[in-house]
C-alpha cells in the first residue's frame, strides 16, 4: 500500500520504512543512520528496531547508528562510542558493563 500512497499521507514510521528501503535499493556497502527512531511514538521505535536489526543481519550490511537515546545504543549496536564536545569520549563493546556509567547502570537492572 506504501507503493502509491503521497508522502503527505504516509505515518513517521511508513516514512522511516520508505527511507530506509529507499537506501538500501542503492546497494550500500554500509549504511549511516542518523536518529533513525526520533519522533516515532514508543511502541513504533520497537518494531524499527527490530526491523533494522533483522535486516542489518540478514544483509550483513554494516549500519552506523547516531542517537542521542542510550536505549537505541544499547538495543542496537554491538559497539558504542559516546562523544563529548565533538569528540570521542568513550568506545567499547556493548556488552562491557563499562562502556558508560548509564549503560553499566542499565544492564545490572536486566
Amino acid at each position: 500500500h506504501l507503493r502509491h500512497a503521497a508522502a503527505t499521507a504516509l505515518s513517521g514510521g511508513e516514512r522511516r520504512r520508505v527511507e530506509i528501503a529507499r537506501a538500501l535499493a542503492a546497494r550500500p556497502s554500509f549504511m549511516l543512520l542518523d536518529e533513525p527512531f526520533a519522533a516515532l511514538d514508543p511502541d513504533l521505535r520497537i518494531v524499527l528496531r527490530g526491523e533494522l536489526d533483522r535486516l542489518q543481519r540478514e544483509l550483513a550490511l554494516p549500519m552506523i547508528l547516531i542517537s542521542h537515546d542510550v536505549a537505541d545504543a544499547e538495543v542496537f549496536g554491538d559497539h558504542v562510542v559516546r562523544m563529548q564536545d565533538g569528540a570521542i569520549h568513550h568506545g567499547a563493546l556493548v556488552m562491557d558493563a563499562d562502556i558508560d556509567p548509564v549503560l553499566a547502570e542499565k544492564k545490572t537492572h536486566r
